[in-house]
């Protein structure tokens, strides 16, 4: 049998006065970094530390039967859980967090979030944040409620502002847009002289704005943000300078009114000097029209900007396709 080192014993016992079971106060006025309140090891291993500024640090696991609750009611609160390593599950009952939820560097293949009660349903924001690529598989993530009504916790898993489960890339060959009726861009096919390369291809005019569209279904796994644009496109004439080409978007769902207004316009600029030498233009950000939902009808509507000082070319744009990159909130469509 061992002896304690400490087996203390106190009674509170007056309702007006304030106890402090363990008290000491530190005179902190010169110290090493390293300082702490209190440290305790095991085997000179320490287990438990409190450092000069009042921070915890655990060398072990931690098991917290009871809720949570971290920050003040002004929501200055967050939760990082270090170097998570492959294998780890955390496991919360009810976790209070006004704003955010971050994993930091490591791979945390599952996260269960299990709440037995209505109120602790609605966990706004779970970030997972890597310093390292290698380290980005979050594979898993569960919210269970008891309640069916308080299911909104899965809003927002993201890897670094973007979706844990990545980007997803769609190609539109041109030949899939339909040019408009008024002003369109015509089609074109071409073949290349010493390789019997085809090109199939829209053309947009240098001195009058031409236009097409593509549509597209909602993918059911799409997060529902901006969607990114990039152009694929050349020049068949010997002609150099640039052309600037743009795009509008709106998204249309059931009993949504057709002749609708568009978006905001982006545009971006890609200069040609050679002719029949491939281009690929900077990624730009679209948001569309008609808050998109799962479902609905995306319509793009594509052009080149004569207009714009920046357009110099006088010759034909060649438009081979729109590349889309979109963000996912689940790896499948199902």
């Amino acid at each position: 049998m061992t002896t304690p080192i400490a087996n203390m014993e106190a009674t509170f016992a007056n309702s007006s006065y304030r106890y402090d079971a363990i008290a000491m106060n530190v005179n902190a006025d010169s110290y090493a970094a390293n300082s702490t309140l209190l440290n305790l090891k095991k085997n000179d291993d320490t287990k438990f530390s409190i450092d000069i500024e009042g921070n915890a640090y655990i060398n072990a696991n931690v098991r917290i039967d009871g809720s949570i609750v971290i920050g003040d009611s002004l929501g200055r609160d967050n939760l990082t859980v270090q170097n998570m390593l492959t294998g780890n599950t955390v496991v919360a009952n009810t976790i209070n967090v006004n704003e955010t939820i971050v994993f930091n560097i490591g791979k945390a293949n599952t996260f269960v979030s299990t709440y037995s009660n209505a109120s602790y349903g609605n966990v706004t924001t779970f970030k997972a944040v890597y310093g390292n690529a290698s380290y980005g598989n979050v594979t898993t993530f569960t919210a269970t409620h008891s309640n069916a009504t308080h299911i909104n916790a899965t809003s927002s898993l993201k890897v670094a502002g973007n979706s844990v489960f990545g980007n997803q890339t769609a190609y539109f060959k041109a030949t899939a847009l339909t040019p408009t009726e008024t002003n369109g861009a015509e089609f074109d096919i071409s073949e290349l002289e010493t390789n019997d390369v085809v090109v199939s291809a829209l053309l947009f005019d240098p001195t009058t704005s031409e236009h097409a569209q593509l549509s597209f279904k909602a993918p059911k796994n799409w997060n529902l943000g901006t969607l990114q644009l990039r152009y694929e496109w050349s020049q068949r004439g010997a002609a150099s300078g640039g052309v600037v080409w743009t795009a509008k978007g709106r998204a249309f769902g059931d009993g949504d009114a057709l002749d609708a207004a568009w978006g905001t316009q982006i545009h971006v600029e890609d200069i040609q000097t050679t002719a029949n030498d491939m281009s690929h233009t900077n990624v730009v950000t679209l948001t569309l029209a008609g808050t998109p939902t799962i479902g609905d009808t995306v319509t793009i509507d594509v052009s080149r900007s004569t207009a714009n000082g920046s357009d110099t070319m006088a010759v034909d744009a060649r438009l081979h396709g729109v590349e889309m990159i979109y963000g996912t909130v689940s790896p499948t469509d199902d």
